[in-house]
């Protein structure tokens, strides 16, 4: 029976089971035959190989083949015709074709069928091929800069991506000779150079323009090659002498480190650690990579033998990992450790320990913090220093990205403390804005670089003192140091494209000097911003300050006052500014600065040269300081003042300096600059004027102006004082490790076009302006007037990465950016320049194309009267309600000067017979939508009950009587509450919009209007009521100070 069964299955026309009479019938087909091409070989690059199969069969119709379309085979697609025509087309960006070396084979099968079932296999041999390597660029990569004099090894890491398998390495070198010096590289690329110092060709050179490159041939390991560049050049002699490293100043120097007992592990120098250590005690660490330290020491040491842990040789110990470190005692010194990579749980290093005693006159020294924040999101504060007569010197600080101050000295509660912290030497850098954004917000705080104090110490000195450091890239709030205490000193420090400023902002008697400050074109550099009384800033150079819209940046600011003697604005009174020099900065004076009252008073203000100011020279014009001098001031910028009205200050001599820049790009007076004699009998109270200049020469009897003079001194090199670099600063026995920057910026040609050309730029119909009332920075900028006129210019970025392409624009500007087939772009209309930028990520694009146009869609604003009640209440029709003083004016303001309107009830009100309410009848085109915006802040409230109407009626903007609701066009109930913080102005207000057509109207009233029941204080300013349309035939843009910068995150 199962036979029967089976029989059945197979073979349906057998209708049961045993013999039959029935005749089967014949099988007559004939197997089809190939010919032809059954094989072929490509190569790992080529993308496709082709041939023809010939398909024999007697049997009719089916001498052809079954055709096939992009068939997947396993590296590949395969395609065939019924005539047997055959194209295979190889995946190359598939990683095992990528991944073949070079001559090694790899074999793919595409099965091929005959109409009548017959199968053949086509070959396809895929012959590997060697992937040219791709080396990384840039600074410390594939080049660096070393000056004549410098003897200590640089050192970098040059990457390597090779598609190939193991080939991304290099053939390790190890102290190759070179033209100028000593090489070695190893097989991961990490490479160091020691320059021959004593070579006559490199003894030969002649200042800083002078160089010869030394270039170091580098091959990886399938014998591709590559060089690393190392550009030498000479030094040169602002005053007959030479910054060097280890003689800035007369305490540039590290101990001596002598061990007395040596360890091999960090949990052997946990436990070879007390809190008991004897005077000379110095525990070491042998060299060596290691991961983890949690390390509290101390004991009581002397000034001639203190109590000493260190790295046996400085530089060589690196440690990753959870690092902590906390000193306390007598004559502590911690030194020469490398913490890199690494994370912290709030600080890195305290100089408390044992109960939180404080240590003091202690030492961290040579030491390397790099990085330390990994998978960090809480605020940390890196250092926090206890105690008194504590240093920090010497050591290389980077790489810092969560909120809270990079450096603090905490000064306790106890009235009349002196910490007198001496920092000194040390390289601060990489300090990025917040959420890894290319820019931080203004409203951004706790992001110092260095804080002295806080609010609630600043009213005792702490003599502390800030000298010979090096910062760079502190980019995360407006202020880089921030003096929270008194009789500060803060001298003879280079900051450099870093937000913000110096700033004194609580706590008297703080001496600011010889301080370089240099924007190099960031966006939001500051200068140098004085609250309190007593102090004396003087011979400081400021070059590039930015944000022109602020209140609160630009080159010398002071500021307005409350009369707090907490945590406002202390008055500014007995104050000198002498002998300092301002160059190209926007606000290069302001002596109202802030959004307080009231103004300063006593200001010394003597024999200061301001340079190519942007815009007015003086902000805040109309008000100076109270009973103050000036005498000796020469300055020159687009306009003397803010106000048009004022055409002359007294003691300010409007005239160009002409000063020329030198060869590392400061600008100083020459034999041909304009007459800037200082003048030596001013009035400055109890302050001296300052007998030597920013170079540290002694000044004349017939000094100039200025932060310099034209001296030719021959200095001992301890006295000599100038521009810093980060080869000057830092650990003196060893070169700290590179790191790749959070924000970093790509090079554009001829960004701020300052050869007064489009050198560089593709250009259709633009041209320089060279024109003040035209230019923003350097006397030249870039013009375009007509929709057809555009410049554009191509650079290489990377892949997958964030970018934020900014320039300052006025006008009628559009900003793009095409990468990967994708276009970003900004529109920003204006009177004046501002800072306009667009985000985006590159995706797979590796070029990208960067444009400045005219807008082809502008936002028009309609006129409205005093829309920042800058002047009070003018313009508007103010209706009160029952009561008196509803309706008030503010000193706060959502943005720059003074002035909002205040509502609010009196003890009597109830809102009858109607709300207190402003408005203004304006002229507007029919028939056309407009976006209506308006800043508010509720201030001082916990009920969250007062809120704002506000909205645009077709009646007439009246006094004595509420407008008619029948007459509203669109109206809308303004919730703080609900407003988002990301957009918030100054003083916290956040804007609210409203959006309408105007309908057949050509005027409209826009009001705003009080509600609430509770009576609570809520401000109202910066109204704009705006419209898109084309733009007018007559429109212009102006572009200037072009940036591309990459960095974490978008938002």
């Amino acid at each position: 029976m199962k036979k029967c069964i089976l029989a059945i299955a197979i073979a349906a026309g057998l209708t049961g089971c045993g013999s039959s009479n029935d005749e089967e019938p014949t099988n007559n087909n004939t197997a089809a035959t190939f010919s032809g091409d059954s094989s072929a070989t490509v190569a790992a690059n080529q993308m496709s190989v082709s041939g023809t199969l010939t398909i024999t069969d007697p049997d009719e119709g089916e001498d052809a083949a079954v055709a096939q379309t992009d068939a997947p085979v396993t590296y590949g697609t395969f395609s065939i015709s019924s005539e047997g025509q055959w194209q295979y087309s190889l995946d190359t960006s598939d990683s095992s074709v990528i991944a073949l070396a070079d001559g090694s084979t790899v074999t793919d099968v595409a099965t091929v069928s005959s109409v009548d079932g017959t199968m053949q296999d086509i070959t396809i041999t895929i012959t590997g091929i060697n992937e040219a390597p791709v080396f990384g660029t840039g600074d410390g990569v594939d080049s660096a800069t070393i000056v004549q004099s410098m003897d200590t090894p640089i050192s970098g890491n040059l990457s390597i991506m090779d598609a190939d398998a193991n080939e991304s390495a290099f053939i390790s070198q190890n102290a190759v000779l070179s033209s100028f010096g000593e090489f070695s590289i190893d097989e991961d690329g990490a490479w160091t150079y020691t320059l021959d110092t004593s070579n006559s060709t490199v003894v030969g050179l002649n200042g800083e323009t002078d160089t010869v490159v030394d270039e170091l041939s580098i091959s990886s390991v399938d014998g591709t090659q590559t060089r690393i560049s190392i550009t030498i050049t000479g030094e040169e002699a602002s005053s007959g002498s030479v910054l060097t490293k280890g003689s800035i100043g007369d305490n540039d120097s590290v101990p001596e480190i002598n061990c007395t007992t040596t360890v091999n592990s960090t949990s052997d120098l946990e436990d070879a650690v007390s809190f008991a250590m004897t005077a000379g005690e110095t525990i070491c660490l042998a060299s060596g990579n290691y991961t983890g330290l949690d390390l509290s020491f101390g004991g009581t040491g002397t000034a001639d033998m203190p109590i000493t842990v260190a790295a046996a040789v400085p530089g060589e110990v690196i440690i990753d990992g959870e690092v902590f470190i906390g000193m306390t005692g007598e004559y502590v010194v911690f030194q020469g450790f490398v913490f890199k990579d690494g994370t912290i749980d709030s600080s890195i290093l305290q100089t408390r320990a044992n109960s939180n005693t404080a240590c003091n006159n202690c030492r961290i020294t040579e030491n390397s913090f790099i990085n330390m924040d990994e998978g960090l999101d809480d605020s940390t504060k890196w250092f926090q220093i206890y105690g008194s007569n504590n240093r920090f010197d010497h050591n290389w600080v980077s790489g810092k990205s969560t909120q809270g101050a990079l450096f603090i000295v905490e000064r306790g509660d106890a009235p009349g403390t002196e910490d007198r912290t001496q920092i000194d030497h040390n390289y601060f850098g990489d300090r990025p804005p917040k959420d890894g954004l290319a820019y931080a917000d203004q409203s951004d705080n706790e992001y110092e670089g260095i804080r002295i104090g806080s609010s609630n110490t600043h009213t005792s000195d702490s003599f502390a003192v800030i000298e010979h450091n090096y910062f760079e890239a502190i980019d995360a709030e407006a202020e880089v140091i921030s003096i929270k205490a008194g009789s500060v000193t803060v001298a003879h420090n280079t900051i450099r494209n870093s937000r913000g400023s110096i700033v004194n902002r609580h706590g008297e008697g703080s001496n600011i000097n010889n301080n370089f400050i240099i924007g190099d074109d960031n966006p939001f550099s500051g200068g140098i911003r004085i609250v309190d009384a007593n102090h004396s800033v003087t011979n400081n150079y400021i070059q590039g300050a930015r944000n022109p819209s602020s209140n609160f940046y630009g080159g010398i600011l002071i500021s307005a006052s409350d009369g707090s003697t907490s945590n406002g604005y202390q008055d500014v009174e007995n104050v000198l500014v002498a002998n300092n020099t301002i160059v190209d900065s926007a606000n290069s004076i302001n002596l109202f600065a802030g959004n307080e009252d009231d103004r300063p008073d006593s200001v010394y203000f003597v024999n200061n040269v301001v340079a190519d100011a942007i815009g007015p020279v003086v902000k805040n014009a109309d008000n100076l300081p109270d009973n103050s001098i000036f005498t000796g001031n020469y300055v020159f910028g687009q306009s003397l003042a803010d106000d048009d009205a004022i055409d002359s200050l007294t003691g300010m001599t409007f005239v160009d300096p002409e000063l020329e820049a030198d060869s590392s790009g400061v600008y100083r007076p020459t034999a041909q600059s304009a007459t800037l004699t200082a003048d030596l009998g001013a009035d400055t109270g109890d302050y001296d004027l300052p007998t030597t200049d920013m170079d540290g020469q002694t000044r004349s009897a017939a000094t100039l102006s200025g932060a310099d003079e034209i001296l030719s001194q021959e200095l001992a090199l301890t006295e000599l004082r100038g521009l810093l670099s980060p080869e000057l600063v830092g650990p003196l026995s060893y070169t700290p490790p590179t790191s790749t920057p959070y924000i970093a910026q790509v090079d554009i040609q001829n960004a701020n076009f300052d050869t007064q050309s489009l050198d560089g730029w593709n250009n259709s119909g633009a041209q320089i302006t060279t024109q003040l009332d035209e230019v923003f920075s350097r006397n030249s900028s870039v013009k375009l007037d007509s929709q057809t006129d555009s410049i554009t210019q191509t650079v290489t970025v990377e892949a997958n990465t964030n970018y934020t392409l900014s320039a300052f624009t006025n006008g009628v500007a559009k900003l793009s950016a095409t990468v990967g087939g994708d276009i970003y772009s900004v529109d920003q209309s204006s009177s004046e320049y501002k800072f306009t930028s667009v985000s985006f990520n590159s995706a797979a694009g590796t070029s990208l194309e960067i444009k400045a146009s005219l807008d082809d869609f502008v936002l028009g604003s309609v006129d409205i009267t005093n829309p920042n009640f800058d002047d009070g209440q003018d313009g508007w029709v103010v209706n009160e309600g029952t009561g008196i003083g509803q309706v008030q004016d503010s000193s706060n303001s959502a943005s720059g000067a003074d002035g909002s309107i205040k509502f609010t009830h009196n003890d009597a009100d109830s809102g009858t017979p109607y709300q207190p309410y402003i408005a203004q009848t304006v002229t507007v085109q029919p028939n056309t939508e407009y976006t209506l915006t308006m800043y508010i802040l509720l201030k001082d409230n916990d009920e969250q009950d007062a809120t704002v109407l506000f909205g645009a009626h077709t009646g007439s903007a009246i006094e004595g009587g509420v407008f008619d609701n029948a007459d509203i066009v669109a109206s809308k109930n303004s919730v703080y509450a609900n407003l988002s913080e990301d957009l918030e102005g100054d003083d916290s207000f956040r804007p609210d919009v409203l959006v309408f057509n105007s309908g057949d109207n050509t005027t409209i009233t826009i009001f705003a209007q009080y509600q609430s029941t509770l009576g609570d204080d809520i401000r109202i300013d910066d109204f704009s009521l705006t419209a898109e349309g084309a733009p007018s035939a007559d429109a212009e843009a102006f572009f200037d100070s072009f940036r591309l910068v990459s960095h974490p995150s978008l938002n």
